[in-house]
């Protein structure tokens, strides 16, 4: 049981943190997409370009077993969904 446990743990802890590293991509290359989320929120280019080091600092802390549930804390706090869903939702210009 223990192993298993352990081997979900970590599974856990990997996937959160490939997700994490696989938005980096985006946010460092300046990909349209990113660009439009952030100018949306007024923060472009030096809120893409620290939110990207700080996922990639919460990445690296998820896979190190002392320091997981530290980099686990960006991922449950939501910030990133409480500040674009009033931009993103809808366009105020189209009303």
């Amino acid at each position: 049981m223990k192993t298993m446990t352990n081997i979900l743990y970590w599974g856990a802890r990997l996937l959160a943190a490939l997700i994490l590293f696989q938005t980096l991509f985006f946010k460092f290359t300046a990909s349209a997409e990113s660009v439009y989320i952030f100018t949306k929120v007024g923060m472009e280019p030096w809120g893409r370009i620290l939110v990207g080091i700080l996922e990639l600092v919460s990445g690296v802390m998820l896979i190190n077993p002392r320091t997981a549930w530290l980099g686990a804390y960006p991922c449950f706090r939501g910030d990133g969904r409480n500040r674009h869903a009033p931009y993103l939702a809808w366009d105020r210009s189209t009303r």
